[in-house]
């Protein structure tokens, strides 16, 4: 944090056990669209003109120049997308093609 604006930074890394759930599940395109709008509202909704997502895919990468409440807003959307996926991934009930 700088001049009072946050990052949000994520990262699979120590869930992915299974090479498949990352490989195959997080990079499907249902989970990515979802992933892009996830960013897209949380550039709607920062009002910081700093607001930047330097490097960024559904399993790791960050987003900077936010203010605390967008930051933490962000870092529960993908928390929320993130189960979204594991709960898919555990119940193994979708189709399996990407």
């Amino acid at each position: 944090m700088s001049g009072g604006l946050w990052r949000t930074e994520w990262d699979i890394g120590t869930i992915d056990k299974d090479p498949q759930l990352s490989d195959s599940w997080f990079c499907r395109k249902k989970y990515e669209k979802k992933f892009v709008q996830v960013l897209q509202t949380a550039l709607d909704e920062s009002d910081s003109p700093s607001f930047e997502v330097p490097c960024a895919t559904s399993r790791w990468g960050t987003a900077k120049g936010m203010h605390q409440k967008n930051a933490l807003d962000l870092a529960r959307q993908v928390l929320t997308l993130w189960q979204e996926i594991l709960l898919a991934w555990e119940s193994r009930g979708e189709d399996y093609s990407i």
